[in-house]
């Protein structure tokens, strides 16, 4: 259980960092709705990044990298599926309009790991000397993640219009 812990430390201390952004980007959770299909398409390209990851098993050279033991297959699957469904709940409450900054929260978090994401895996790439799981999908799912991560920031920054313009 140390492993599991341990080695997805940066990933809870993300989804703070995405709370507390959450909490503080009071013009974002009026428009959620307009970064969805940005959200969308980041979900998508997180499926399909964690299929490329359990497929080439990173769950079995990651925790190593930390100098912790390989993760049970079940672990690795259990975690990403329910972030996906907490993911796709998310989606499902801001098209039924239940915005609120506790449903940004997985918003925010998701683009900060999609950026994460394609920013490790190359560097994992380099320090294995050649592939590390999660390196195909990576790339894309950090531009991705990037483009979210821009249109919550400017749904955050704008301003209400003044009154009578």
């Amino acid at each position: 259980m140390r492993s599991e812990i341990v080695g997805t430390t940066a990933l809870w201390i993300m989804l703070g960092v995405a709370f507390v952004v959450s909490f503080s980007a009071d013009r974002a959770t009026e428009k959620l709705k307009e970064v969805m299909s940005a959200f969308l398409v980041v979900l998508a390209l997180q499926c399909l990044h964690f299929a490329e990851e359990f497929t080439t098993g990173f769950q079995r050279l990651f925790p190593p990298r930390l100098g912790l033991v390989p993760w049970p297959d079940s672990f690795f699957v259990i975690f990403n599926a329910t972030w996906l469904c907490t993911w796709a709940l998310t989606a499902a409450a801001i098209l039924a309009g239940r915005s609120s900054r506790l449903v940004a929260t997985p918003v925010w978090f998701l683009a900060f790991g999609a950026i994460a994401n394609g920013i490790a895996h190359p560097l994992l790439s380099l320090a294995a000397g050649g592939y590390f799981p999660g390196l195909f999908t990576a790339p894309v799912l950090g531009v991705a993640g990037l483009v979210l991560l821009r249109r919550l920031t400017r749904a955050r920054d704008d301003k209400p219009a003044a009154a009578g313009t």
